[in-house]
Parts: structure tokens; C-alpha cells; sequence
């Protein structure tokens, strides 16, 4: 572990580049002052409204039966229509209007880029074009949007951000390698990189609430796509917990033996140290929901294009600091995206 600025601390393997000594130091915003001030703030103020055009675009999936993934692209005042498209990926529970997703599309769209917002397996408008759930490992849809992306905008780098089990989708992703079309970059915000140790941590006394409105969360999604009278939406109502959830419906809808195996199958510390991507992973030191100690755990390459950066400070996909009327993540995903284009 290597110090930075004020803030920051490097957890990677390889030679820190030059574009990581520019990050801006992050410096908490009082009144959100702690992990779950920082947390909570997504939950209790109003998402920003976007100065874009807006157009919305189904993405066919390969799998039988899967259906299509809603996707809203809003394309920048400031932008020609063209250079690189930021892909957004949600976390559980979220979808494309989830305030960091607006937040994040707000700031980069303001920035000159095309944003593309996308709305996982049984997640907001894709609850009506999909049969879900989605899961940590689920990287085929991924794939499928990615070469959506380039058989619609050509040769367009696509940079890909992923916030929580959006962003673990997305070094899953990176890990595995293969054909990935025209994705350039992957950015993740809060991802959690040990499925084990996360759900354990979530479902601890002291993030009772945190866990109850996730579970809460996760049900609302599944009622959106399960048939009323199926076994699986019978049996919802009595599910209390994440992992309850997963064994009862994740684990057998995509074909895992059992909740442990999915958390073993899908986890992208299995694939970690295969990326070859350029990769900007973020974290924050007092995420109550996510333990920093995965993070120092996992297996990184060595090759030097995959940084992590710890902030002191920031919570879970908070980091609203100070002197800034936008998330830390924003202008480091700035920082990040230029350092790939050039």
C-alpha cells in the first residue's frame, strides 16, 4: 500500500502512472462526515435532472428466453456524437435513475461524452423487456450490450463504469478477457470483490437496516418479473436476508448448485490477476457495507495498467467532498478515462 494525496491510498501491483499523481485528493463534505452519512446522502436527496438529449434503446440478449436490457443513452449538449461512449452499470437494488447513476451521467455528460445508462436483467424499464435476476458473474449480457455498442456506433471506444455488483460484473468481465468489442477501460466504484465476505458483512447487526431495505429492494425487482403463481414468487415473501435470496432464486435460475457455489463460481478473485484491461478500481476505507481487506486480498496483475485507489473516507458509492457539487468519483473518472484515450 502506497500513499498518495491527502485521502488516498494505492493498493496495486503495478508501477503507479502518472495520470494517478494528478487524482484530486478526496476530503469529506460536512455535513456527510463518516461512512454512513456518506452512504445514506444517495437515499435522501433529490437526483439531478440532465441537460441532455435522451433516447432509449433496447439491447437484444443472446441467452434463450433472456429477452432485451432497456438502456437510455443520453448524449451530451457538449459532445459531437462522437469519441468514446461511457457505459453505466448499476448496483443491486439500483437502475438507471439510482441518484450516483444520475449523478455520474450528469457530470461526465457535462464533461462532452455520450453516457449510456443500462438498466440490468429485471431492473427498472427492463423489469417489462427481461426475465431477470442478474448476478455478480453474469457477464454474457454484458458482452451482449458491448457488441450492441459496436454494431450500432461503430468503432466508438466504449468506457464501462460499474458501481457496486456492477462493478464486480465488470472485473469479472475484464478477467475472463475474450472478445470484449470496443471496450477500452473499466472504472469501478465500491465494487465487492469477495461475494463471501460482503454478504456476511451486510448482514451483520450493526448494517440491520441497510440489509432489510436491500432485501426489500431485491423482492420489488423479482415480483416485476416472476410469474405471480410460480414457486419461486410463493416462496418470496418468507425470504429475510441477501443470502436467503440468492439460494432461493439467484442459484437456481442461472444454474448454480447452491448459493456457495455461486458466490465461488461467479467471484472475480477467481479471475483477477487475467485482466489486461486498463482497470481504475475505487474504494473507500469506511464503506460499512464492503471490507477494504478484499481489496488488499486480491490477486491483481502485475503489469501495471490496474490501479485501486482506497480513499479515507467516502462511504459506500458516496464520496461527497468537498469544494465540489458532484461526487470525488466523478472528476477521478475523468482523470481515468483520459489517461486510457490517450
Amino acid at each position: 500500500m502506497k500513499d498518495m494525496a491527502s485521502g488516498l491510498t494505492l493498493v496495486e501491483s503495478g508501477k503507479k502512472s502518472e495520470w494517478l499523481c494528478k487524482l484530486p485528493p478526496f476530503l469529506p463534505r460536512a455535513p456527510w462526515l463518516g461512512g454512513d452519512l456518506q452512504t445514506v446522502r444517495n437515499k435522501i436527496v433529490v437526483a439531478p435532472r440532465l441537460n441532455t438529449d435522451i433516447k432509449r434503446w433496447n439491447v437484444p440478449l443472446r441467452s434463450t428466453g433472456a429477452g432485451s436490457l432497456s438502456l437510455t443513452m443520453d448524449r451530451s449538449a457538449n459532445g459531437l456524437g462522437k469519441g468514446p461512449l461511457i457505459l453505466l452499470v448499476h448496483g443491486m437494488g439500483g437502475c438507471e435513475d439510482s441518484v450516483y447513476m444520475r449523478l455520474a451521467a450528469k457530470g461526465l455528460s457535462e464533461a462532452g461524452y455520450d453516457i449510456l445508462r443500462l438498466n440490468l436483467r429485471g431492473a427498472g424499464p427492463s423489469v417489462k423487456t427481461s426475465r431477470g435476476p442478474y448476478h455478480a458473474g453474469l457477464t454474457a449480457d454484458l458482452r451482449d450490450v458491448l457488441g450492441w455498442c459496436e454494431e450500432i456506433f461503430g468503432e466508438r471506444p466504449v468506457i464501462a463504469i460499474g458501481f457496486s455488483l456492477g462493478g464486480h460484473m465488470l472485473l469479472r468481465l475484464a478477467g475472463e478477457g475474450g472478445e470484449l468489442g470496443c471496450l477500452a477501460g473499466v472504472m469501478t466504484v465500491c465494487a465487492p470483490v469477495d461475494l463471501f465476505a460482503v454478504q456476511e458483512r451486510i448482514a451483520a447487526k450493526r448494517n440491520r437496516l441497510y440489509h432489510a431495505a436491500l432485501v426489500r429492494w431485491m423482492k420489488n425487482d423479482a415480483r416485476g418479473w416472476l410469474a405471480p403463481d410460480s414457486p419461486m414468487a410463493l416462496h418470496l415473501p418468507a425470504l429475510s436476508s441477501i443470502r436467503a435470496f440468492d439460494a432461493a432464486i439467484v442459484a437456481p435460475t442461472h444454474g448454480f448448485a447452491s448459493v456457495d457455489a455461486y458466490y465461488h463460481d461467479a467471484s472475480m478473485q477467481r479471475v483477477s490477476n487475467q485482466i489486461t484491461l486498463p482497470v481504475f478500481a475505487v474504494h473507500s476505507n469506511d464503506d460499512p457495507w464492503i471490507p477494504v481487506k478484499g481489496y488488499q486480498q486480491t490477486s491483481w496483475p502485475s503489469h501495471g495498467s490496474v490501479a485501486v485507489v482506497v480513499t479515507d473516507g467516502g462511504g459506500h458509492v458516496g464520496f461527497h467532498g468537498k469544494c465540489t457539487a458532484l461526487p470525488w468519483y466523478v472528476p477521478a473518472a475523468q482523470h481515468f478515462i483520459d489517461s486510457v484515450l490517450s
